[in-house]
């Protein structure tokens, strides 16, 4: 006998699931990840720049100089007066301690400080300032991925003349994994608040965490929620049956952020910041609850249905569930049981 089905088969929508906490998530994943991520493709070149579309806007983009030498450029334009800020930083693979690349930035009325290491495509007539990648003291702690990093150095100043500005970034000694940062207003479309969640698989790939590693608590947690519910599940519709494997992704969520927690943790033991993390972890496990609450209850009932609906539409906003728990929970929501297609559907010629 499975010891915890008597659990599965009694739950109850807990009190802490309410709309005030579901509502109050949304308003703080916008801020969950300070940076939008990027993967720049194919900047080897000057004329193949990255093109960063507004420089006030926070972007992080997380680059890979594949040997000594290789020089990556982005580009991003600018007017008289405007703040510009860049950072540098560096994975905090260990096997990548001792890369250190320097940034450049190229522009109109920069005066120029710093000799390149490495031959640099300089447009005509911009000055040049070179930025020497630096080791920190200690690994910092980013607690809205989770993840870790080395901060390698940063330009703030106010741009001298209009023009576009460009930025290069290389390693004269060996090639790794580093992340460019540029602008300071932290703001996010509808798109970016989707697809940032999926985005983070790639930023964990690019500090050395293999897929198997970054879908092990994943998988792990699917894996054991259905072997708990999966007697519950086969007397369960297709809503409830879609309804339940969502809530078990939103939970995976939570999981992974755990997973991503311990691991960053290892590296940059700062635990002032890890309430925000759990925080961030506490939402997708809410909505799972709420999900499995409604669909293993009894199956959700023609009133629960907007239930899910939010939950989904809820999920698609924060980031959870890897997407495709929201859609389903979506899809659940507007599945009616078979049984209320035919009581309420209305009775055609009775008199």
């Amino acid at each position: 006998m499975n010891l915890f089905q008597p659990l599965v088969e009694n739950i109850r929508i807990p009190a802490f699931f309410n709309p005030a906490l579901l509502l109050l998530a949304v308003f703080l994943i916008p801020a969950a990840f300070g940076h939008v991520p990027v993967i720049p493709v194919g900047n080897d070149a000057l004329s193949e720049a990255t093109v960063v579309s507004d420089p006030a806007k926070s972007w992080a983009f997380y680059g890979h100089l594949k040997e000594a030498g290789e020089v990556q450029y982005y580009r991003f334009d600018a007017t008289e007066g405007e703040r510009i800020l860049v950072s540098l930083y560096a994975s905090a693979d260990p096997e990548e301690q001792d890369f250190l690349p320097d940034l450049v930035l190229m522009g109109p009325g920069i005066e120029s400080q710093g000799e390149l290491a490495v031959p640099v495509e300089v447009p005509e007539g911009a000055g040049v300032m070179v930025l020497e990648g630096r080791q920190p003291e200690r690994v910092t702690y980013e607690p809205f991925g989770p993840s870790s990093f080395r901060s390698l150095g940063s330009i703030d100043m106010e741009a001298p003349s209009s023009g576009t500005y460009r930025v290069a970034v290389y390693d004269p000694e060996r090639g790794g994994h580093y992340g460019f940062t540029v602008g300071y207003i932290e703001t996010f479309s509808v798109q970016e608040r989707i697809t940032t969640p999926i985005r983070l698989i790639s930023v964990y790939r690019w500090s050395g965490e293999s897929l198997a590693l970054i879908f092990a608590p994943v998988a792990a947690v699917l894996l054991m929620g259905i072997l708990l519910i999966r007697k519950k599940a086969r007397d369960l519709d297709v809503s409830g049956q879609l309804g339940s494997l969502a809530g078990l992704l939103f939970f995976a969520t939570g999981s992974s952020i755990f997973f991503q927690m311990a691991l960053s943790l290892a590296r940059a033991p700062e635990f002032s910041e890890v309430p925000i993390t759990l925080l961030l972890a506490f939402i997708p496990i809410l909505l799972g609850t709420g999900a499995l609450a409604i669909s293993l209850g009894s199956g959700p009932k023609v009133k629960d249905r907007i239930g899910l609906l939010f939950v989904g539409m809820i999920g698609i906003v924060v980031g959870a569930g890897f997407l495709a728990g929201p859609l389903m929970a979506i899809a659940a929501g507007l599945i009616l049981p078979k049984r209320c297609a035919l009581e309420c559907a209305p009775i055609v010629g009775k008199t």
